[in-house]
């Protein structure tokens, strides 16, 4: 986690809205030292796929309960649950959208780069925008309105950009809590699917890394 942070934006023209506890850098790193961090980022992930497939193997040959297994998840997790985003800059899309909302434009008709002109006082506009990959600042979101209320939600709780990304973190997290719950419920009583549950779905690299770590 903290040296997919200490990249920054792979973007010159992408700014993040906060250092988020310092992990995040003020200006790019050097040459030598990006190829380090990426180096050990890139280990890193591989490490925890390869962890991940012991932790299968184990659950297979019934070593492993469904405690240890999300024991685990809650262990692999927890690092991507307080870092900043990583991996994808779509949650400060997200929260770009729903600013949008906030101010009473529809993000199915407005890109994020309308805040540029119609952002809330302060410049807070620009900040969200800024955060946003720029290919992505004229596209109206492909999401319905449930998620479009949930969006506009986090960014009147956040208060700006890095408020809004935590609350859609905080989301991101439980949701992820509800389908492992949901996911236990539906495996039923028997010891063997529920451990199959906390493995093939808490411990998984995609959920960790994507639907914690990504937001």
């Amino acid at each position: 986690m903290l040296a997919e942070g200490r990249l920054g934006p792979r973007d010159p023209y992408v700014a993040d809205p906060s250092s988020w506890l310092g992990i995040l850098p003020s200006t790019p790193p050097a040459e030598t030292a990006r190829g380090v961090l990426a180096g050990v980022s890139a280990l890193s992930v591989i490490t925890l796929c390869l962890c991940w497939a012991l932790l299968v193997r184990a659950m297979a040959a019934g070593r492993v309960s469904t405690r240890a297994g999300l024991a685990a998840a809650a262990a692999w997790s927890l690092p991507f649950a307080v870092g900043p985003p990583l991996f994808s800059r779509d949650v400060y899309a997200y929260a770009a959208q729903g600013e949008l909302a906030r101010l009473g434009l529809d993000p199915a008709t407005h890109g994020v780069a309308t805040l540029l002109t119609a952002g809330a006082p302060g410049g807070s506009g620009r900040t969200f925008v800024s955060a946003v990959d720029p290919r992505w600042w004229h596209t109206h979101t492909p999401y319905g309105g449930a998620a479009v209320a949930v969006e506009k939600v986090a960014a009147a709780i956040g208060g700006g950009p890095a408020g809004t990304v935590v609350v859609l973190r905080v989301v991101a997290v439980l949701a992820m809590i509800a389908m492992i719950g949901l996911s236990l419920r539906l495996a039923g009583p028997e010891p063997a699917r529920r451990h199959a549950v906390a493995v093939l779905v808490a411990a998984n690299p995609v959920v960790v890394i994507h639907l914690v770590g990504s937001a």
